[in-house]
């Protein structure tokens, strides 16, 4: 589809056990999904990096079996791998978990609470850097608001991998494989309806845009470029690369 590569998978029933959109070395992060009921667990991968991210939606308690670690909705931990902790669950949950193989990387942990994160401002919504500004790999939370929609826009390097979690959106991609990105029209693009549940994977150079059909919440990984965006069309007229204005680094 223009590039993009569409992987429409259903997570809706609470038990519905682990799903991996990404994993070395086919890509160059891991991102899974664990549905999960009370008491039931997962380890973590083999990886150097690793966040773990409790999604607020489904709300319930998750815990490590040591009880050293209790993390709530909208909770995450940060840290390298363990790959002797359970992490298990209190109740229904659902818990995203996203990584990367980093030679050298530091082994300390951290916790950061619902509300502490990171927070970009956008024209259609917000985004929670949910792992800060890491220099290795980006997790995040991207709502956008009903009615909205991101720019029309592709990547030179960055590739990304989204977990539609939450309502209803429209992919606009190009169709027209003989346009350039920077010379498309209306007539080059077509679209798709994605419900929640979808992974959507995009590669460079992939045009692409999100339109919401509803308020949804999406949790995305990508690569760090965080300045390679070319806008092709936006609705706020927002120049290429990252906005200085959106990153005022307040709170959630």
């Amino acid at each position: 589809m223009g590039g993009n590569e569409i992987d429409g998978i259903r997570l809706l029933s609470a038990g519905a056990g682990t799903t991996v959109f990404a994993a070395p070395p086919r890509d160059p992060y891991y991102y899974a999904c664990h549905r999960l009921c009370a008491g039931e667990g997962f380890t973590l991968p083999d990886l150097d990096m690793i966040s773990v991210f409790v999604s607020p939606h489904h709300p319930a308690n998750i815990s490590v079996t040591n009880g050293e670690v209790v993390l709530s909705p909208g909770d995450s931990w940060h840290g390298g791998n363990d790959a002797s902790a359970l992490w298990r669950a209190n109740g229904n949950v659902t818990v995203l978990v996203a990584g990367m193989r980093v030679t050298g990387a530091a082994s300390e942990t951290r916790i950061i609470r619902a509300g502490e994160y990171y927070r970009v401002t956008k024209p259609w919504g917000h985004e929670l850097w949910l792992n800060g500004e890491n220099p290795h790999f980006v997790f995040k939370e991207v709502h956008i608001k009903q009615g909205n929609q991101t720019s029309l826009q592709y990547h030179h390097f960055k590739e990304e991998t989204s977990l539609l979690l939450i309502g209803e959106t429209t992919l606009v991609y190009k169709h027209a494989a003989n346009v350039n990105n920077d010379d498309v029209t209306s007539a080059d693009l077509a679209e798709k309806h994605l419900p929640p549940g979808t992974a959507v994977e995009v590669k460079p150079p992939a045009l692409h845009r999100l339109r919401a059909v509803t308020d949804i919440y999406s949790y995305e990984v990508t690569t760090p470029f965080n300045d390679d965006i070319i806008r092709v069309s936006d609705d706020a007229n927002r120049p290429n690369g990252r906005i200085a204005a959106e990153h005022r680094q307040i709170r959630a």
